[in-house]
């Protein structure tokens, strides 16, 4: 009965699972990096405060304020595994044209 058990391939494929778990585990390739921290200063909030003026001619709400804040952080988050994996471009490994590339100045207010 167990040899039959043994030979069944459902069996082997878990052996092999188990023993390739039990590998990551102790060469410990499987730790996380530190978390790296996304600071926005005073200057760039400013920064931020003064595009949105010159663009609409005003000064931003605290929730339009905010949420340039939160469009910041994802802007700076989402490229860093890209540039960490070697790719030189902020827009990843296919970069737009540069008549695409656009600044919120050249875009037209409504």
């Amino acid at each position: 009965m167990i040899r039959r058990i043994l030979r069944e391939p459902l069996v082997h494929f878990l052996l092999i699972v188990a023993v390739l778990f039990a590998l990551y585990r102790i060469t410990g390739s499987g730790t996380a990096e530190p978390a790296q921290r996304i600071v926005i200063g005073t200057g760039e909030v400013e920064r931020l405060a003064l595009t949105f003026s010159r663009l609409w001619m005003r000064p931003p709400t605290a929730e339009e304020l905010r949420g340039l804040i939160d469009k910041e952080i994802r802007s700076s988050f989402f490229p860093r595994p890209g540039l960490r994996a070697g790719s030189r471009d902020w827009y990843g490994t296919y970069p737009l044209a540069p008549s695409s590339r656009r600044s919120p100045s050249s875009c037209a207010a409504f």
